[in-house]
């Protein structure tokens, strides 16, 4: 090889070593800069915020998640918009009956909205939502309310995100659209809602327009419960007279002066309870199933199945303990119809709310 060439071999790998040497400043140059971009302006931006929560939820990342939406400001506004006009509607109340129900619902605010972040929290660490269970105050009616039919009323666990519309920042505030669909009715709805600026970055604050949502899909979910109550009209009628019947003539057989029920009427009560009492039951639930359930009134549906099922598992444990004369199994049917009737006073609930809201106007 000449001089020449040697020396042009040379310039070409120089040449070569500089565009490396640019190529790798550059792209450490970009990555610098996107992490400064990162870290210092978008990470401290309430899309950063919305956007972070919104992962937390599809990851279940309950830490995340908490650090990025301030769940007991937000339950807070939450609770009082729903509860503000619970008894608005109701013609049966006094009005100092309604200031006491008020005043009520103001005293176990805490335990409530505590209750739903515990539920909320669930929902999002494993993807399903729970009720309470143990000591909670808000099992069953403990607490003086329905927990369950509370959340129904909330809309909470009958929504779904649909997507993410326009932030708009403010002054220490951001607001952003949520387009989200009401399952039950599927009515989409634009969920606007607020972050504010804190000292370490921005947090989800609170719902602007959650009583808007509310007002919109109440009357609707309202007045297909009250048309699947009529439709069933005659089919609970007709077998809540023949089960009143039914109940009668159990009471007289098991109406003992000791409480012991001799032999010979043992066998009538199961008798009774195997031929008409838990047929009857069954075939209201089957003519019940007849019956289309329109969206809104599903749940009242469901509930109506969860009763049947609760009110034959009460009589075939009664039942059981008629045959075995065991104390224990009795204890464990009467638990059975405990459960039952807390079920029965759900459902009255639905009814009689329901008629209530379904002469409110439908909001457009």
């Amino acid at each position: 090889m000449d001089d020449y060439t040697w020396q042009k071999s040379i310039e070409l790998r120089q040449r070569r070593r500089q565009r490396e040497v640019f190529s790798l400043v550059l792209v450490l140059a970009i990555a610098l800069g996107t992490a400064v971009w990162y870290f210092g302006i978008y990470a401290r931006t309430p899309d950063f915020a919305l956007n972070a929560a919104l992962e937390a939820v599809q990851t279940h990342d309950v830490e995340k998640f908490h650090r990025y939406v301030d769940m007991k400001l937000l339950t807070d506004r939450a609770y009082d918009d729903l509860t503000v006009d619970f008894f608005t509607n109701d013609p049966s109340l006094t009005p100092q009956s309604r200031a006491l129900f008020e005043k009520f619902y103001v005293l176990i605010k805490s335990q409530l909205t505590a209750g739903i972040i515990n539920t909320v929290t669930g929902k999002i660490e494993s993807g399903e939502f729970a009720m309470p269970q143990g000591t909670s105050l808000l099992k069953g009616r403990q607490l003086g309310i329905d927990y369950e039919l509370f959340l129904e009323k909330s809309r909470l666990t009958s929504f779904e995100l649909v997507s993410v519309g326009a932030i708009n920042r403010g002054s220490g505030y951001a607001t952003a659209e949520l387009n989200i669909k009401d399952t039950t009715c599927g009515v989409e709805f634009p969920l606007v809602l607020v972050l504010e600026e804190r000292s370490n970055g921005w947090q989800v604050a609170y719902l602007n327009n959650y009583r808007n949502f509310l007002d919109k899909v109440t009357p609707l979910i309202a007045r297909d419960i009250t048309a699947y109550v009529n439709a069933t009209r005659e089919i609970i009628n007709e077998h809540n007279n023949i089960f009143a019947a039914q109940r009668q003539d159990f009471a007289a057989l098991t109406d003992t002066y000791d409480g012991r029920i001799s032999s010979d009427r043992r066998t009538f009560v199961v008798d009774l309870i195997e031929k008409q009492i838990l047929p009857t039951i069954k075939m209201r639930q089957i003519k019940l199933n007849e019956v289309a359930a329109p969206p809104g009134a599903k749940y009242l549906a469901a509930m109506r199945q969860k009763a049947t099922d609760q009110s034959v598992a009460a009589w075939t444990a009664y039942l059981a303990a008629l045959r075995e004369n065991r104390h224990e199994a009795l204890e464990n049917a009467e638990s059975l119809l405990k459960q039952n009737l807390e079920t029965e006073v759900r459902i009255e609930d639905i009814i009689k709310q329901a008629a209530l809201n379904s002469e409110l106007p439908i909001v457009p």
